[in-house]
């Protein structure tokens, strides 16, 4: 263990010595060594160039003499190379809002941090004239403003003399180092001994997966097969009594792979928790995501549209062939999510759960906006530059910025210090700009999660708890995301019913509602949908009036079709025009043709693809999701090795192809590459339909 973390000039022994003296420094450092042991705790010298700093270097090796605590040496570090203190001094004054004086480099001090170190006071232990502040005055500060010794220079004014001394808080080298610390290596040495004696094991791909405790006599895989058995029985009684015993195979093949691949135990903590929010009152979305495709979920209440009504597939959720883990969104009325939260951590417990950090990052728009703010460019001019940056998700860096718009690096000469500010704009891109909490997962793990991820306070929630991994690297090391979100149509949604119930009707069952219903299809196809989830847009509506839906799979279609790839491409356009006869529909080989029926021979779903690949290709369903997700990534030498799978099939990944099955080869492979064009706009049927269903 190290103290004296003298980056910071506040830390407690030199927090003793400004305030009570060399003496009282000595004492409390002593306590530190017989408390943590010796050889456990260090002073740390450092060499950032602040003459506190040297000032209280000199103090810790005096500390050290008499006491026998070793010191330690430690590099000051606040960006990687020398040349980027410009772009963290602009970094800074970003964050306290500050923009740059005439020579555009120091930062501007408010008149009333101006007045504060004005008042130079005497204080005790005050042994020479660098050191003028009392405790009283650097309390003034934010602490979280002292942590970094750039914005002690900033708020001490910004001359000149002292400016120049944050430009050493970089990542030195070694002789860089050795020429800091050449009076006393000592220290150096103990650097090395101290990082000898860390070791961290981290274990990666061990699901960290909280226990379920199953009633006595049970183990997890009993229990959640009995419990899924019984479930699904209840919802066979309103089935045709003719179609229970495909459900009841489906429900087995589903409950062979989720205990092959050992998701029992995730499935029931679910339920659990859904199970909990439905008992006490709290709403709860019918389905969303991939995992509307499973009938287990929908026997155990998970979710509530019948997956084998709609033909809905488990295996685009999960199946021997797919390695990710089963991943349930679930929606809940937003004044009642932290409710369920607050179960989840009450009866896994506290240490266990926690919610996860988002780190907002400084794209090249944000960045030239922020650094333009800090050089007061004109408001109009910063607009101007701004529009010029192309947009989307694909422009992540200023590199693909100027590819997208080679006119774009001229843009910045024609504005004041536009080659500087390009220059900082480019340094910082990338960096994080603020933290935040995902807005809806939520982490369970089977231990404290303090052992394997930091953890952190949300500012913006006294109770939030956040993992300091972002939910990439938290799955990395095992920790599962549960993802518990606030749908506001849920809690309308609820108020309605209720009403209905009060008002004129209190038998209502929402979920025996008629799906033929005449006189909501004529509400639906006048576009009058204002306040009905995903139908009240005007772009939606102008396409409920063009095609006058008259079956329920229509307004999955239309949810499936609304979005800018289906739109752009013409899918949807050729959808309406199929629908109404205007177009032609054809299908290039009969098989396909109960796969295309209901969308009217167009591609509109990720699931057909799967089923054309099984029937076509002699794929199984959980290989075709492999397939599918090979096809959306669009990389044309995989795809040049599927197409060739496809046609003539693989033994070692059990696929017949479509010549073995006796399949025209010519026409499957035209089948092949329009389900490979198709593939990038195809949506997830499963979430369509279940968010067609609210």
């Amino acid at each position: 263990t190290s103290a004296g973390l003298l980056s910071n000039k506040m830390r407690e022994i030199s927090r003793k010595f400004f305030k009570d003296g060399y003496a009282a420094a000595k004492d409390a450092a002593l306590w530190y060594d017989k408390t943590l042991g010796r050889g456990n705790y260090y002073l740390e010298i450092q060499e950032n160039g602040i003459p506190e700093q040297t000032i209280i270097n000199k103090q810790l090796i005096a500390i050290s003499e008499e006491t026998g605590i070793p010191l330690v040496a430690t590099c000051d570090a606040h960006y990687l190379n020398k040349s980027d203190y410009e772009s963290h001094n602009i970094l800074m004054q970003i964050q306290f809002g500050q923009g740059v004086s005439s020579d555009k480099r120091s930062f501007r001090l408010h008149s009333d941090e101006r007045d504060i170190r004005k008042k130079k006071k005497e204080s005790v232990g005050c042994i020479n004239k660098y050191i003028g502040d009392t405790v009283d005055e650097v309390d003034a500060f934010d602490s979280s403003d002292l942590s970094d010794p750039a914005i002690i220079q900033a708020k001490s004014g910004g001359d000149k003399e002292k400016s120049a001394y944050s430009n050493r808080l970089y990542v030195k080298s070694p002789a860089e180092i050795a020429q800091d610390f050449a009076y006393c290596p000592e220290a150096i040495a103990n650097t090395v001994r101290i990082a000898e004696r860390c070791k961290v094991d981290i274990e990666f791909g061990k699901l960290r997966l909280p226990k379920y405790d199953v009633p006595e006599g049970y183990t997890l895989a009993s229990y959640f097969k009995e419990l899924s058995e019984k479930s699904l029985e209840k919802r066979l009684e309103r089935v045709e009594k003719d179609l229970h015993e495909i459900y009841r195979k489906r429900l087995q093949d589903e409950i062979e792979v989720i205990i092959g691949k050992s998701f029992d135990g995730y499935f029931l903590i679910v339920w659990d928790f859904v199970n909990y929010s439905k008992k006490n009152n709290i709403s709860v979305g019918l389905g969303r995501g991939s995992g509307a495709g499973s009938l287990v979920a929908y026997s155990l209440g998970i979710t509530d549209i019948d997956p084998m009504k709609y033909n809905l597939l488990f295996e685009r959720f999960l199946s021997f062939e797919r390695e990710e883990m089963p991943d349930f969104d679930i929606d809940f009325c937003p004044n009642d999510r932290d409710k369920v939260i607050r179960y989840v951590s009450e009866k896994y417990g506290h240490d266990r759960v926690s919610q996860i950090v988002t780190f907002g990052t400084l794209k090249p728009k944000a960045a030239v906006r922020d650094v333009c703010r800090v050089y007061n460019i004109l408001l109009s001019e910063v607009g101007k530059l701004a529009k010029s940056i192309p947009d989307g998700p694909k422009i992540t860096s200023f590199q693909k910025a100027f590819e997208a718009n080679p006119s774009l690096r001229e843009n910045f000469k024609k504005i004041d210090y536009g080659e500087e500010i390009l220059k900082h704009s480019e340094n910082i891109e990338g960096l994080i700009r603020q933290i935040g909490m995902h807005a809806a997962g939520v982490i369970i793990a089977d231990i404290p999660i303090v052992e394997l991820a930091p953890l952190c306070k949300c500012k913006d929630s006294k109770d939030a708890v956040l993992c300091q991994f972002e939910k990439g690297a938290a799955k990395e090391i095992g920790l599962i995301k549960f993802d518990f979100l606030g749908l506001t149509n849920l809690s309308i949604l609820n108020d309605g019913i209720k009403r209905v119930m009060a008002n004129s009707n209190p038998n209502l069952d929402i979920s025996a509602i008629p799906m033929d219903d005449a006189e909501v299809f004529d509400l639906l196809q006048k576009g009058d949908t204002i306040g009905v989830f995903q139908l009240e847009s005007p772009g939606m509506r102008l396409l409920l009036r063009k095609l006058k839906p008259t079956v329920f799979e229509d307004i999955i279609a239309a949810n499936a079709l609304y979005r800018p790839g289906p739109i752009q491409s013409g899918m949807l356009d050729t959808f309406v025009r199929r629908k109404h006869g205007e177009e032609e529909i054809v299908y290039d080989l009969p098989e396909i043709t109960d796969i295309l029926k209901e969308t009217y021979g167009v591609i509109v779903y990720q699931e057909q693809v799967m089923q054309i690949a099984r029937i076509l290709g002699g794929y199984s369903l959980g290989s075709a999701d492999i397939l599918r997700r090979a096809m959306s990534q669009k990389n044309s030498e995989e795809m040049a090795e599927q197409k060739k799978i496809f046609l003539e099939g693989s033994p070692e990944f059990n696929i017949k192809g479509a010549k073995a099955l006796g399949k025209d080869v010519e026409k499957a492979g035209k089948i092949f590459d329009l389900m490979a064009k198709f593939a990038e706009y195809g949506f997830n049927k499963s979430h369509s339909a279940a968010y067609a269903l609210i």
